[in-house]
């Protein structure tokens, strides 16, 4: 069985089995890792087509390249450590920080406070930011607490979370969602963080509350 073997090409074969068995496992998963690192799934499609096209365009040239000048094993041998490096280089990679921390605040009138360690886009602070009035809406979900519970029913005035907020049985895990409505023509940004004045609140009662604050 092994004197049909061309040991003049074991090492290729084996150079493409243990490559192809090492890159295997990782590629399927790139997109994952490129959209925990806060890549949008657009620029990792753009990149997973660019590559097939590239790849294309290049080997027919550096194959020829590769006959013309009897250059095989230099031109391999260089492409092996440009893909090693790249392939290592993954690890290093920065996330992008696209979180921000949101709070309900109080001052003077309930805001949505919106902090982002590295601050937001210019594009991001005109979308927000504008001199016209514009109503706008957005879905937000809170943790429960007896606090915010006391506060919604007696600064918010909604009967509902009177009645949590006497319960027993809040656990770490509970939410609560609700809608805020508000006008972009009042939102201001200081510090890397955005201040929305909120105008409205919609619960799941279907009831519209007008937000207020305990500035005690």
């Amino acid at each position: 069985m092994f004197e049909n073997i061309n040991n003049r090409l074991l090492p290729i074969k084996a150079h493409y089995f243990l490559f192809n068995a090492a890159t295997g496992p990782i590629v399927p998963f790139l997109p994952t890792i490129a959209k925990q690192l806060g890549f949008s799934g657009f620029l990792v499609g753009t990149i997973y087509t660019i590559l097939p096209i590239s790849g294309l365009i290049a080997k027919p040239l550096f194959g020829a390249l590769a006959d013309k000048f009897k250059i095989h094993k230099i031109l391999f041998l260089i492409f092996q450590v440009i893909v090693a490096i790249a392939l290592f280089t993954i690890y290093f990679i920065p996330e992008i920080h696209n979180k921000a921390n949101v709070y309900l605040t109080c001052n003077g009138e309930a805001t949505l406070e919106m902090c982002s360690k590295h601050g937001f886009s210019d594009k991001i602070i005109q979308d927000v930011i504008t001199e016209l009035h514009l109503n706008e809406s957005c879905q937000v979900s809170c943790k429960a607490t007896k606090e915010i519970y006391l506060e919604i029913c007696s600064y918010w005035k909604v009967p509902h979370f009177c009645e949590l907020e006497n319960s027993s049985t809040i656990l770490d895990t509970d939410t609560f969602n609700f809608t805020l409505t508000f006008d972009i023509f009042h939102d201001f940004y200081i510090n890397n963080c955005m201040y929305i004045r909120i105008f409205t609140a919609q619960f799941s009662d279907g009831a519209i509350y007008k937000p207020a604050c305990n500035i005690m």
